[in-house]
């Protein structure tokens, strides 16, 4: 079974779903961050900042709350990206359970990993498989040490194939769209290999959320040399599409996601940090206002400076990315273009 899609963000897949929310003003995303908890270290991770702890954090029942206001504004997916693991968070059942008995999707970003050992067992994949989840597992490359080399744990590459099987041994690639999708962040670490991750993802019913990296925390600690270029990351989607038209796939490669993502979450959602601020997207640096300051969810939502970031149509355009492309030349980045095997 192949399927281009993903469970909880076909909006990303389908302009017609966003265009329809935005002339209705339904929110379908919600993003919301969880404890900034996370046992990996990653070269290119953009939510370093959003683990350090500057004032108190909203509690259980203020994200609860929100995730219920979220409902009511047409709210059809949770998105937990994480500051950290979020299954490091000693209440993520609690949330998860609140997100499904509201009949939402809780789409949940993972590495799946601690130092004590896999977080995602029989019994966990079964109770996110109960529970209506769809994870996105961390996934960086086929060669189990590039995987360590990139999170910066020996061990790592090892423990996510364990995890892939156990989560494809629970059921998450039967359904269509599929509910299982890896995250592979390019870099020249891995750049080469990224061919071979998307056919063993289709061959599995996996979505390959495939993208350049977000230029924010340990990506530009290490002086970008992690960050390819815009010219190299469209290069990179290019030939991605072409892979996809051998499983019957076609679509136009838009940046900076492949496969066929095209995102448009700014038009149809927003994410919330761990202390109430609201951003476009957990990519975005501007925050809006605070949930909490302004009097909720569906106050900050109608909120006229909030309203105008949605009103022109995404269609995968990435403010973040593309301002710090249009920031530096292609001679400064590190990383110099080169050409990927078909």
């Amino acid at each position: 079974m192949v399927n281009y899609g993903l469970k909880g963000f076909e909006f990303n897949f389908d302009p017609q779903i966003a265009k329809k929310a935005m002339e209705k003003n339904e929110m379908l995303v919600l993003g919301l961050d969880f404890a900034p908890i996370c046992h990996l270290n990653c070269s290119y991770c953009d939510r370093i900042e959003a683990r350090r702890k500057i004032r108190k954090e909203l509690t259980v029942e203020q994200k609860v709350e929100l995730i219920k206001e979220a409902k009511s504004l047409g709210c059809q997916t949770v998105e937990i990206p994480g500051a950290g693991e979020p299954l490091l968070d000693p209440h993520f059942w609690t949330y998860l359970e609140t997100i499904a008995e509201l009949n939402m999707i809780g789409l949940v970003f993972t590495s799946g990993y601690s130092k004590k050992g896999a977080l995602i067992n029989d019994y966990t994949a079964q109770k996110l498989n109960e529970l209506g989840a769809s994870i996105v597992l961390k996934f960086e490359s086929m060669d189990t040490q590039v995987q360590d080399k990139m999170v910066r744990q020996k061990g790592y590459g090892e423990s996510c194939y364990q995890t892939l099987q156990t989560l494809i041994e629970a059921g998450f690639t039967q359904s269509s769209p599929t509910r299982l999708g890896i995250h592979t962040v390019v870099t020249p670490h891995n750049i080469d290999d990224v061919t071979n991750i998307l056919r063993m993802s289709r061959q599995n019913n996996i979505f390959p959320y495939i993208s350049s990296l977000i230029p924010g925390g340990n990506a530009l600690d290490n002086d970008g040399s992690a960050i390819i270029t815009r010219e190299e990351s469209l290069n990179i989607i290019k030939i991605l599409a072409e892979v996809d038209k051998t499983f019957g796939i076609e679509y136009t490669p838009t940046l900076p996601v492949a496969a066929g993502f095209v995102c448009n979450q700014i038009n149809v959602g927003l994410f919330i940090n761990l202390y109430g601020d609201i951003f476009e997207c957990s990519a975005c640096e501007s925050v809006l206002c605070n949930v909490i300051e302004v009097g909720g969810l569906k106050a900050a939502w109608n909120l006229e400076q909030v309203k105008q970031r949605r009103v022109k149509f995404q269609n995968g355009y990435c403010p973040t990315r593309e301002a710090y492309w249009d920031s530096v030349s292609e001679e400064n980045l590190s990383f110099k273009p080169v050409a990927i095997a078909s």
